[in-house]
């Protein structure tokens, strides 16, 4: 099941357990959003667009080990700083990020 919903949130971004998916465009140019976005543990895909111009994500974000694509400008827009990939076989877009940030693989 793929989440496609528009929300208005204030606060650090914390995806329910049970989300396997998120689909292309779910909260593309969403308002509101402050603070790092934590992805569940299970999440397999990100598709494209899924966070483009969500100007409210910051920091780090930490990729799950479960996560096998993220799309294209999927994070486009962000205040993303820092990523690190828990999974060296997760594809990632080649212009997932389009902005400079800093990319590291751990325990891969």
């Amino acid at each position: 099941m793929l989440l496609k919903i528009a929300i208005d949130y204030r606060g650090v971004i914390k995806l329910p357990k049970s989300l396997k998916a998120i689909g292309d465009r779910a909260f593309e140019g969403c308002a509101g959003f402050e603070g790092e976005l934590v992805l569940p543990e299970d999440l397999s895909k990100i598709g494209e667009k899924a966070f483009h111009f969500c100007k409210g994500i910051t920091g780090k974000l930490i990729l799950p080990i479960a996560l096998e694509t993220i799309g294209s400008k999927a994070f486009e827009g962000t205040a993303i700083t820092d990523v690190l990939v828990m999974n060296k076989t997760t594809k990632i877009a080649e212009d997932a990020f389009s902005h400079a940030i800093s990319i590291h693989y751990e325990n891969c």
